[in-house]
């Protein structure tokens, strides 16, 4: 079985066959190569080689998504992490939770993994340390069945970066967990405004129904005769068209014509 070993980026390039041992603890470090994520553009020299993992994701980052995320666990309301609430096991680096999150991620997500356990003051912002050591920062930009393309930035250079699931926790073994994994939300759509109702012919009168409740959409199969006009009997027909109707059938005309602003209300 073959495959290519990880080589640096920028200084030589090389295919070398190695059994199968070796699959696991080796990481491909290609030379250059273009992605198109998010209908743009980009790669290893898309942006400056700064030292800073973080620097230089959010720089891939802006030019990808034209925002940039923050260097907080929970994100914003544009850049949410999708591994919010997740417990500290449930964000260790293994073969099986890599899989499992970039496949659920989209291109040009953002990945921190950290060794900051979250009960830590240094989990809450990627610019404290814990340990002496901070955490790093690389940007999806493509994938496949057994792993996926990344760029990302050290102190010696910036790479394109390819790793099987196995092999990106066996790269930094340094590190303990999953951070956080953003990407933009999607954009709110603009409400669709209704389409102005053609008026309907008004409705013909129904001598069975008291006055007070004419144009309401009741019908003659409604109950609405109660003992006092204090009763209030609130109902739904089948158009769905939700009115109150107040009874005065058997009260003088003075409280029927008292109660017609709440009728009307309830159109």
């Amino acid at each position: 079985m073959k495959t290519r070993i990880r080589v640096l980026s920028g200084l030589c390039a090389a295919v070398i066959s190695v059994s199968a041992s070796a699959l696991v603890s080796s990481a491909e470090i290609i030379s250059d190569r273009k992605f198109t994520v998010n209908k743009i553009t980009v790669e290893r020299t898309s942006a400056p080689h700064v030292g800073n993992c973080f620097a230089y994701a959010n720089a891939i980052y802006k030019i990808i998504w034209g925002k940039s995320f923050n260097c907080t666990y929970k994100g914003d309301s544009d850049n949410l992490n999708m591994l919010y609430g997740l417990s500290d096991d449930e964000r260790l680096i293994t073969a099986q939770h890599t899989k499992n999150f970039i496949e659920k991620a989209p291109l040009g997500a953002v990945i921190r993994i950290t060794n900051a356990p979250s009960s830590s003051e240094a989990f809450q912002s990627d610019s404290t340390p814990y340990n002496g050591k901070y955490g790093h920062n690389v940007i999806i930009t493509a994938k496949d069945g057994d792993g996926f393309y990344c760029l990302e930035d050290w102190r010696r250079q910036s790479n394109t970066s390819y790793y099987t699931w196995e092999q990106f926790g066996n790269q930094y073994n340094d590190y303990t967990y999953y951070k956080y994994i953003k990407w933009p939300v999607a954009e709110k759509k603009k409400p669709v405004k209704n389409k102005a109702k053609k008026k309907s012919a008004p409705a013909k009168k129904n001598p069975a129904i008291p006055e007070c409740a004419q144009g309401l959409g009741v019908h003659d199969s409604d109950v609405f005769r109660f003992e006092s006009f204090s009763e209030i009997y609130s109902y739904e027909d089948g158009t769905g068209v939700m009115g109150t109707i107040i009874n005065v059938e058997n009260e003088p005309a003075a409280v029927g014509a008292a109660l017609m602003p709440e009728i009307a209300a309830a159109k």
